[in-house]
């Protein structure tokens, strides 16, 4: 039997945008309870705004809350806040009123990974760190020299 040729594309691995800074705008932002049920996480996905990745689209995951794993619950709020202040909200705008919407549209510059396949998650492009729009990382300062 022959795989047709959507099936094909299914099982091969995506393909990622090779490691550096890039330009991202806020697509979408959901949230909810993990698989397991123990956790809280934010899902942001990100659409690449200019260059040779323009329109590729990748996703961070932040795990907010998590009683059970007290480091990976540090370690996703950091992450979260990090990319709040570079979208330019300030901590005092984070409050009870807060919706997440307002992210949609905002755009900052993110330093991207690759991620390697791991038992059931597919190779990805991770969002490592957040800037603003407006910094000028090591790596471009490099590049202009």
């Amino acid at each position: 039997m022959k795989l047709p040729t959507e099936i094909i594309e299914i099982l091969r691995e995506p393909e990622l945008a090779p490691e550096g800074v890039y330009e991202l705008e806020v697509e979408g932002v959901n949230g909810g309870v993990s698989q397991n049920g123990h956790s809280y996480r934010i899902v942001v996905d990100f659409q690449v705004t200019s260059g040779e990745y323009e329109g590729y689209k990748m996703k961070s995951v932040f795990a907010i809350y998590n009683p059970d794993n007290f480091t990976s619950q540090s370690i996703g709020g950091m992450l979260f806040r990090s990319m709040l202040l570079a979208l330019g909200i300030s901590e005092s705008q984070i409050t009870e009123e807060f919706d997440t919407d307002i992210l949609i549209g905002r755009r900052l510059k993110g330093y991207v990974v690759k991620e390697k396949r791991v038992v059931n998650y597919p190779a990805h492009n991770r969002v490592s760190r957040y800037m603003p729009l407006t910094a000028r990382c090591e790596r471009e300062i490099d590049k202009a020299e």
